[in-house]
């Protein structure tokens, strides 16, 4: 399969992600599946070709009340974190919610102005401003996926030196794209 941002990858990942495109060849061919979450070949096709990541994309639904996706991410361990990062599709756009615990503030991610209603919660809001910010009507989802790697780091980020993230699209794609496959391994 040719994509966008394979010239970005090694020549060894691009050998693996062209044996995971044979090994799963139909669309709904499942790549990877934890409770309620699943993704499929069709969802790396989407991120690698430069698609609109829908809601519908990797989650399916709920199969139950209550779901542990993975068993050290429980309600003791969620009690005791000091970080939320919680990535949201609101009428069709993606934007990004880091809950501080320990500051009890919750900053909004997003890449366009208006996206999300700003009185969500009685915690002190904070959007954070001058992030990168996409020149399209299809890359939100990479874009918050972007700002959850940069909000875990815990570091202070300077924003203005990462304003060009609209032209790295691609390479970004065929690394999550690559990091998806990966999973095919465990």
């Amino acid at each position: 399969m040719e994509y966008p941002g394979k010239i970005f990858l090694t020549t060894e990942q691009q050998a693996f992600m062209d044996d995971c495109f044979k090994k799963f060849n139909k669309k709904d061919d499942i790549i990877f599946q934890s409770g309620n979450i699943e993704i499929n070949r069709g969802d790396i096709d989407d991120i690698l070709t430069n698609q609109y990541l829908a809601d519908n994309h990797a989650y399916r639904g709920y199969k139950q009340d209550f779901q542990i996706f993975i068993q050290h991410i429980n309600p003791e361990s969620v009690r005791e974190s000091r970080l939320i990062v919680q990535p949201i599709c609101f009428k069709g756009h993606w934007v990004l919610i880091v809950g501080r615990l320990k500051e009890k503030i919750k900053q909004i991610h997003e890449d366009k102005a208006g996206a999300f209603p700003s009185d969500i919660t009685t915690w002190k809001l904070q959007t954070v401003r001058g992030v990168p910010t996409q020149s399209n009507d299809y890359d939100c989802g990479i874009f918050v996926c972007k700002y959850m790697e940069r909000a875990v780091l815990r570091q202070k980020t300077d924003w203005a030196s990462l304003k060009n993230w609209q032209k790295y699209m691609p390479k970004f794609r065929a690394e999550l794209g690559y990091a998806l496959c990966l999973t095919t391994k465990m």
